[in-house]
């Protein structure tokens, strides 16, 4: 099963692509704040990083 970590701060875009992705037997992990996110990724490991470019706290490109 592939596993992808989704950084987005919008919850109905999170919601939607959570549901589009689980029916093709994707896991999700989502996160809104960028910081979570490194952190996640220091400790467990995942097949893609869907990431938005303008989160809170710092950009999708920092």
């Amino acid at each position: 099963m592939s596993r992808i970590l989704m950084v987005e701060d919008d919850p109905q875009l999170t919601e939607l692509l959570e549901a589009y992705l689980s029916g093709y037997g994707i896991e999700v992990f989502s996160v809104s704040l960028p910081t979570v996110a490194l952190e996640k990724l220091k400790v467990e490991q995942y097949d893609l990083v869907l990431l938005d470019l303008g989160l809170p706290e710092m950009d999708g490109l920092e």
